[in-house]
C-alpha cells in the first residue's frame, strides 16, 4: 500500500462487544487512576496465562473485568507506594482466580 498515493481514510467505531478489552479501557478510564492501574496489571497477567496456555484467549478480558469490578477505586493517585499496592493486589487477585479456576 503506497500511503502517499491515498486521497481519503474511513474509519468505522469499533465494535466494543467484540473486543471487550476495548470497552473495558474506556471504562478505567472514567472510573480514574485506579481501574487503569488494575486494568494493565490484570492483562500482563491474563496474557501471560494464555501464553503459558493456561487459559483461552477470550479469557483476557473476563479476567479483566472481574479484577475491576472488585477492586477499590481511588480515582486520583499520588503515591507511588499506592500505585504498586494496586498493582500487586490486583497481581494476587488474578493469580488467585487462576488457580482457583484450574480446580
Amino acid at each position: 500500500m503506497d500511503l502517499a498515493r491515498l486521497t481519503s481514510l474511513s474509519f468505522a467505531h469499533p465494535d466494543q462487544r467484540r473486543f471487550p478489552a476495548l470497552r473495558l479501557a474506556y471504562e478505567a478510564l472514567a472510573i480514574g487512576d485506579s481501574a487503569q492501574i488494575v486494568y494493565n496489571a490484570s492483562n500482563e497477567v491474563a496474557a501471560t496465562a494464555f501464553m503459558e496456555g493456561r487459559i483461552r484467549f477470550t479469557d483476557i478480558p473476563r479476567l479483566m473485568e472481574e479484577a475491576l469490578n472488585r477492586h477499590a477505586a481511588v480515582p486520583k493517585i499520588e503515591d507511588v507506594e499506592e500505585i504498586v499496592n494496586i498493582h500487586h493486589w490486583t497481581v494476587r487477585y488474578v493469580e488467585g482466580r487462576l488457580r482457583r479456576s484450574r480446580g
